[in-house]
C-alpha cells in the first residue's frame, strides 16, 4: 500500500499538538530525499551526525531523544537511557509509517512487524507506547527501583495488594534500593526478597510495620523549625556532592553536639552506618 494512502487512512495527525510540530511541506514518499530547506534540516536532525550514529537520534546530557520528521510534521517519540533503545524507537516510528528501518537490520522487528505495519496502529499509538513522547522510567538492576529520567533521581517503590506504594526518591540508585529493602523487611522480615543482605540492617533499624515506614519517610520532608530533613536518623545529616563531570558522590554525615559544641565526626557510605557510629559514640560519652 503507497505510504501516502496508508498515512490518509490514519487521520490528520495534525489534530494531535503533543510531541508535534507542523510546519510547510509537499507530500513526498517516506523515503525519498527532502528537497525543501524544512525538510532538510529535520533530516539534519534525523540523521544526528553531531550526536549520535543513529538515524533520528540525539543526545542530551546522559539521555537519549528519538524523533521522526514525515510530511512536515515532526514526531517525539520519548526519551531514553541508551541511543540503541532510542534508535529502535526510531524504526518502529518509520514502519508504522509506511517506511523501514534505518538504524538496525529489518529482522530485527519481525515478531511486531505485523503490529507495526497494520493500517488500523497508528503512529499515536506507538507514541503512547513511549508515553505520548515525555519521559521514559529506566529500569534499575535492583528490586523496587526505577530512574525518573526528567529528574535523574531514583524511586522506589513497593507493590502491595495490588498497589504500588512510593517509598520516596532519592539521589542514588543504592540509596532507593535499600528503602526498598527496609520496606520488605518490614513486610515479610528476612525471608523477604530484598537487594542487600538483611544483615546490612540491624533490627533495631527495621520498622515495625510498612506502615510505620513510610510515615517515617513522609516525617523527613520536615524536621523541627521548618527546615528539611536528610536523615530520619538524629545527628546524622546527607551530604552531596556533585563533580565537574556531573557524577553525584552522596555520603552521610555524623555531627554530634559534645560539651555544648557541635562536631563533626565523620563521613559513611550508608545511612545505616552513619547511624550507628553516632550510637557507638554516645554509648561512649555515657561510659565517659
Amino acid at each position: 500500500m503507497p505510504a501516502s494512502s496508508r498515512n490518509r487512512r490514519r487521520g490528520d495527525l495534525s489534530e494531535h499538538p503533543v510531541g508535534i510540530i507542523a510546519t510547510p511541506g509537499s507530500n513526498e514518499n517516506l523515503n525519498a530525499p527532502s528537497t525543501s530547506g524544512t525538510k532538510r534540516k529535520h533530516n539534519q536532525n534525523e540523521n544526528s551526525s553531531t550526536s549520535t550514529k543513529f538515524r533520528g537520534v540525539t543526545r542530551s546530557g546522559n539521555n537519549y531523544r528519538a524523533f521522526i520528521a514525515r510530511e512536515g510534521k515532526r514526531y517525539t517519540l520519548g526519551q531514553f537511557t541508551s541511543a540503541e533503545a532510542a534508535a529502535e524507537a526510531w524504526d518502529r516510528a518509520s514502519l508504522t509509517l509506511g517506511g523501514t528501518p534505518k538504524n538496525f537490520d529489518e529482522a530485527r522487528y519481525e515478531r511486531e512487524r505485523a503490529k507495526l505495519i497494520d493500517p488500523s496502529y497508528t503512529i499515536d499509538d506507538l507514541r503512547r507506547e513511549y508515553g505520548m513522547g515525555a519521559v521514559v522510567k529506566a529500569k534499575s538492576s535492583y528490586r523496587g527501583v526505577t530512574r525518573d529520567m526528567r529528574s535523574g533521581k531514583w524511586r522506589a517503590e513497593i507493590h502491595r495488594d495490588g498497589a504500588s506504594l512510593s517509598l520516596g526518591v532519592y539521589e542514588s540508585e543504592r540509596e532507593a534500593a535499600e528503602a526498598f529493602d527496609r520496606a520488605v523487611l518490614a513486610v515479610k522480615g528476612p525471608n523477604g526478597k530484598t537487594n542487600f543482605s538483611p544483615e546490612n540492617y540491624p533490627e533495631r533499624l527495621i520498622p515495625k510495620t510498612l506502615e510505620e515506614y513510610r510515615d517515617s519517610l513522609a516525617n523527613l520532608k520536615t524536621r523541627k523549625g521548618g527546615g528539611k530533613a536528610t536523615s530520619k536518623y538524629e545527628g546524622v545529616r546527607r551530604y552531596v556532592h556533585e563533580w565537574k563531570n556531573g557524577e553525584v558522590t552522596v555520603k552521610w554525615r555524623v555531627e554530634l553536639t559534645i560539651n555544648g559544641k557541635k562536631k563533626q565526626i565523620g563521613y559513611f557510605k550508608t545511612e545505616e552506618e552513619a547511624a550507628r557510629e553516632v550510637e557507638r559514640r554516645r554509648f561512649e560519652l555515657k561510659q565517659s
